[in-house]
Parts: structure tokens; C-alpha cells; sequence
């Protein structure tokens, strides 16, 4: 793609603003797939966190590649279910029990978990890291936790960024057609070309495409629309 773009735009860029330029419009597609189909970039997780009595602020630093959390679960044991941990109202929430006790809850297997948690966000000594190659965020645990606990956690995985042709995409590759199309679209906008608008046109055609591809992941069993007030025959 970088060859692609660079061509396109008769290698009139240097090579770090194709390089910027694809970055830009695969972003876009990243953001238009999440837009479409939430749940299309889900990881899932169940080594990388263990809730500790001893942890300081009860704060926790999250897996690299996580954006969103989509879902968060602790147990004491592997012999347990999963005790879902909701997020907080707001921040307060998880401040004001900080060193408060635990308290007692409930170890029903299944049962909701009585911890909450804030976040994910971006602290201070993570949003500018010189050199680093992610922004590692973070969230807060409330109550204090008892014993050590395993975490499970599904989230959204990042967009990674393009340095050289030796990067991986994390676009599928049904995608790669428009992300092209908008970077070779952006790249002769930079040069007052004409032919910048045909080739947006063209990337807003290939985008509707292939989100048409990412609206519908399983066609086994495909959702069914229900007429309305159907059903409702007998309160009348």
C-alpha cells in the first residue's frame, strides 16, 4: 500500500507523509468498523491482571493494545464462575473506599462481583512517554480486594500505527482497498490535484463496500425483525 499510494500520487511525497497519510485513513477505517461492529476487534484475557490486597490506590495498568473495555470478571479461584465487576458511576466512587474495609460479600458462584472499576484512562506519566510504543492505560478498583483474584478482561484492541513497510496492519484486508484510496486521496489533496476529490469519491465507495462486509460476520443465523406490536394482540 505504501507503493500503492506513493505511485498514485506520482511519488511526489516523501516517503514519512505517505507514511502519515495511511496512517490517517486506516484510522478512519478503524473508526468506521468500531462505528458498525462494536465487538469486531475483541481480545481476550486472563493472565494480565490479578487484583492485590497490596496494590497501591487499588490502580491497575491495562494490556498494551486496550482501548475499550468490553468487559470485566474476577474469581478467587479457577474452580469458580466468573463474578462480573461493573464499572463506576463516576470516579468518586472508587476514591472515597479506598482505605476503607473490604467488607463481606456474597461468593455464590455466578453472582455479580462486588468490586467496580474506573476507566480506562490515560494518567499524566503515560500520555507522553518519549520512544514508547503505546500509551498504557489504566484503571481503578473498588473496594480494596481481600486476597489476590484472577481478572478476565475483553476489550477492544487498538489501531497500531504504520512505520515502515515491515509493520503489521490490523486492518483485514477487505478494508485495505479504501484505507488506500483515502491516503492516496489525502496525499495529491497535499498537492492541489484535481483528481484528489475522484479519488475520495472512489474510497467512499469502497468504504460503504466493505462496511456492507463487516455489518454481517455470521450468516448461519442471521437477526430477524419483529413486526411492531407483534405479540401484543392480547392486552387489547
Amino acid at each position: 500500500m505504501i507503493s500503492n499510494a506513493d505511485n498514485a500520487s506520482y511519488n511526489s511525497r516523501r516517503p514519512g507523509e505517505v507514511i502519515a497519510k495511511l496512517n490517517e485513513a486506516g484510522f478512519e477505517i478503524y473508526c468506521s468498523i468500531l462505528k458498525e461492529f462494536s465487538g469486531f476487534f475483541i481480545k481476550f484475557d486472563e493472565t494480565s491482571l490479578t487484583l492485590s490486597p497490596t496494590q497501591a490506590s487499588q490502580e491497575y495498568t491495562m494490556p498494551a493494545d486496550l482501548t475499550q473495555i468490553v468487559h470485566l470478571a474476577e474469581r478467587q479461584s479457577s474452580t469458580e464462575n466468573w463474578h462480573e465487576i461493573d464499572p463506576a458511576d463516576n470516579l468518586g466512587n472508587v476514591l472515597q473506599n479506598q482505605l476503607s474495609d473490604a467488607g463481606i460479600w456474597t461468593q455464590d458462584f455466578g453472582e455479580k462481583s462486588a468490586f467496580e472499576y474506573y476507566g480506562p484512562y490515560l494518567d499524566a506519566a503515560n500520555a507522553i512517554i518519549p520512544g514508547a510504543p503505546s500509551q498504557l492505560q489504566k484503571i481503578r478498583i473498588d473496594p480494596i480486594t481481600d486476597v489476590a483474584r484472577f481478572v478476565q478482561i475483553a476489550y477492544t484492541a487498538k489501531w497500531v500505527q504504520i512505520v515502515s513497510d515491515a509493520s503489521t496492519l490490523v486492518l483485514p484486508d477487505e478494508g485495505t482497498y479504501a484505507m488506500e484510496a483515502y491516503a492516496t486521496a489525502k496525499l495529491l489533496k497535499l498537492n492541489g490535484d484535481t483528481l484528489a476529490d475522484t479519488f475520495l469519491e472512489e474510497a467512499k465507495r469502497l468504504e460503504a463496500r466493505f462496511l456492507s462486509w463487516v455489518r454481517q460476520r455470521q450468516i448461519q443465523r442471521p437477526p430477524q425483525a419483529d413486526m411492531y406490536l407483534e405479540g401484543c394482540a392480547d392486552f387489547f
